[in-house]
């Protein structure tokens, strides 16, 4: 008898006095300061672009490449006897 009410008081003692609830809260907690942390780490060091003319720098480094490549073609053809 007395085990029965033991195990009523514990079944009626108040929420944060059961290890799973804490538990679980304190796992949202931690995850949800965390990816705070994160995100103000992301904000705080964000990438800068290097060339906001990207695309022109693209193009232009493929004439270049293709200027070498012809270069080296019309040398190829020159070395042959």
């Amino acid at each position: 008898m007395n085990e029965l009410t033991m195990n009523q008081q514990k079944s009626n003692a108040a929420w944060y006095k059961h290890f799973w609830p804490c538990f679980v809260i304190f796992l949202l907690t931690i995850s949800v300061t965390s990816s705070l942390y994160f995100a103000y780490i992301a904000i705080k060091n964000a990438d800068t672009v290097i060339d906001e003319n990207y695309y022109q720098s693209g193009l232009d480094i493929n004439q270049i490449i293709d200027a070498q490549e012809k270069n080296e073609q019309t040398l190829l053809q020159n070395a042959k006897p």
